[in-house]
């Protein structure tokens, strides 16, 4: 207990400084936590203004289930499309080498893309151009462009293609007539990478 007035508000003064102390340490602890996963924080800011959405506009209960549903899949989408932003903040040339180390095994179930003939860089720029996009069930899947099942099930014509399989891959074609261009039919909630015929053929002449 304080015996004077000097000690009482030196009391005060020790109080409110330990106070602000703890209180920083707090703080501090709480934002270090909140951005060790900058992916799961917008994901989940996400799915707050996704129940916003759904409760202002009143949208009916099974819609809300399907947006929900999709919208709980596409966590690795947002993880992905962040990397894609920290791809364009690097030089061209490591933005190449990182691209193909991302998607190298994946781009290996393709057949024309497994020879030791192609050169380095030609990999690397197509690795740049690889685009993800995300269905969610009984959506159909264009097949108009190469594309690789990066989660997920897809069907075509009896046929099912796991995580890894490749569809498309008559792209190189350049008579559509040669092609067969059918859509696939999401059985899950599918992520695929696909590549498109004129990303390929704008390569070639290098």
């Amino acid at each position: 207990n304080a015996g004077s007035t000097i000690e009482f508000y030196a009391q005060c003064v020790m109080l409110l400084l330990g106070s602000s102390i703890w209180a920083y340490v707090i703080g501090s602890a709480c934002g270090i936590i909140a951005t060790l996963d900058p992916a799961r924080v917008e994901f989940r800011q996400t799915m707050d203004e996704l129940n916003y959405f759904c409760r202002d506009h009143m949208m009916p209960a099974e819609l809300t289930v399907k947006l929900r549903s999709y919208f709980r899949n596409t966590i690795h989408l947002v993880r992905s499309r962040r990397y894609e932003t920290l791809l364009q903040k690097m030089s061209v040339r490591l933005r190449g080498d990182a691209a193909y180390r991302m998607c190298e095994y994946r781009l290996r179930t393709v057949p024309f893309l497994v020879s030791p003939e192609l050169e380095p860089e030609f990999m690397c720029n197509l690795a740049i151009k690889y685009k993800t996009n995300v269905y969610s069930r009984l959506e159909r899947v264009p097949c108009t462009d190469l594309f690789i099942v990066e989660r997920g099930v897809v069907a075509k014509k009896g046929h099912l293609g796991l995580a890894g399989h490749c569809f498309g891959k008559d792209g190189i074609l350049s008579n559509d007539n040669l092609r067969d261009i059918g859509d696939a039919i999401a059985l899950t909630f599918v992520q695929t990478i696909s590549l498109s015929q004129a990303d390929i053929f704008e390569l070639l002449p290098d």
